[in-house]
């Protein structure tokens, strides 16, 4: 079995108790299967601090990247347009944005699906 490999990142920068931990989720989706199943490959989450959130978000995809993963997308918000701008300077990761503003996703399976046809 084949997978489309991807990656999303919902980001959160804090280490105190009560923060929102990040989240990087590997999933993929066959192709050749009869309603091209979505898996569940990995979950990492944590919390950590905005300036160790690239060497994070490097080391998900290097994880993942000799199974064939193809980029790693984060929402592109106010919030998070330092890390995206650090994660194109240092060049070492495939980025896909996602602007939840210029279209409709209704939910995170839809939003999931739609990444693997890029």
């Amino acid at each position: 079995m084949a997978l489309r490999i991807v990656q999303g990142c919902d980001a959160a920068y804090g280490i105190k108790k009560r923060a929102d931990y990040t989240a990087i989720v590997t999933g993929g989706i066959d192709d050749y299967a009869a309603g091209k199943p979505i898996y569940l490959l990995d979950v990492w989450r944590d919390r950590i601090q905005l300036q160790d959130l690239p060497l994070h978000i490097e080391a998900q995809f290097f994880k993942w990247a000799p199974e064939g993963c193809l980029y790693v997308t984060i929402e592109n918000t106010l919030w998070n347009a330092a890390l995206i701008q650090t994660l194109r300077r240092r060049g070492n990761v495939p980025l896909m944005e996602i602007d939840r503003r210029k279209k409709y996703n209704p939910d995170k399976k839809t939003r999931f699906e739609g990444l693997a046809f890029r």
